[in-house]
């Protein structure tokens, strides 16, 4: 898998939040993404390879006890990537 480490500042920002976890659990909305999400996929498309880690969409970012557990593992997940995309 390839990982995303990206900036958040700008005009959409688009996360995962408890509110929505349901519906992205079953879509993401791609037109929704910004831009560099949809670039971040096509390369790791492009690569042969199937996933993507992003923080803003794999951690509840609304939700204390989510980011108390994910944090702890970020330095590993990022570590284990075959590759970390930076924007």
């Amino acid at each position: 898998y390839l990982t995303l480490s990206h900036c958040w500042g700008g005009g959409n920002n688009f996360k995962l939040q408890a509110g929505n976890l349901k519906h992205l659990k079953s879509e993401i909305p791609l037109d929704q993404l910004p831009r560099t999400f949809r670039d971040a996929m096509v390369i790791t498309k492009v690569l042969g390879y199937r996933y993507l880690w992003i923080d803003s969409l794999c951690i509840i970012q609304d939700s204390e006890e989510d980011w108390a557990q994910e944090a702890g593992r970020m330095a590993q997940v990022y570590g284990n990537a075959i590759l970390n995309l930076a924007a």
